[in-house]
């Protein structure tokens, strides 16, 4: 499945971080964990990204100058039928990697959500991600129910930093169709 010769285990190591974080994750991200746990130099991973986004195994998009990087489902794939080839101590490096990695973005990101209670029918949810004292993003949602309020800020406290993303590039894309 991997048919050239440009080390396939470090390939797998790019797809095993991105499918960790499972949403989008910027370059500098990217970068500073996989160069954390791997010391192959910069260009090759540059050519190991562009192997993989040919592929199709990854997927990529730039936002305000910012280059993003996820897996795809053919690449998911390509990792379950693969993952072997990991050695477990690399794997175990690129976990604690991670999780120092997400601790420090919990840090600097803040996201939740709240409930504006107007009536027993009629409960506003702002969902919002802030930095420090700064509210980055904030988007109410109108939730019939308690139950409905509670589903929305739930899916948007575990899902909020691959939902932003998206909603920035549905917000800033020209479709004039």
């Amino acid at each position: 499945m991997l048919d050239d010769n440009n080390m396939p285990q470090d390939k797998l190591l790019i797809l095993y971080i991105l499918n960790k974080f499972n949403t989008d994750v910027a370059n500098d991200i990217l970068e500073q964990v996989y160069f954390s746990i791997n010391d192959t130099n910069y260009f090759y991973f540059a050519q190991y990204l562009n192997d993989l986004v040919s592929k199709e195994w990854l997927y990529t998009f730039i936002q305000e100058n910012i280059t993003f990087y996820s897996i795809t489902q053919k690449g998911m794939q390509i990792l379950e039928d693969l993952d072997y080839l990991i050695p477990e101590i690399l794997k175990h490096t690129a976990n604690k990697a991670l999780d120092n990695i997400m601790k420090g973005l919990q840090y600097k990101l803040s996201v939740n959500a709240d409930f504006l209670i107007q009536d027993i029918d009629k409960i506003n949810v702002n969902c919002y991600i802030s930095e420090g004292t700064s509210k980055l993003f904030s988007l109410e949602i109108y939730a019939g129910t308690m139950e409905q309020a509670r589903k929305i800020a739930e899916n948007w406290k575990q899902n909020a930093l691959k939902y932003y993303p998206q909603i920035i590039q549905m917000l800033t894309t020209d479709n004039e169709k």
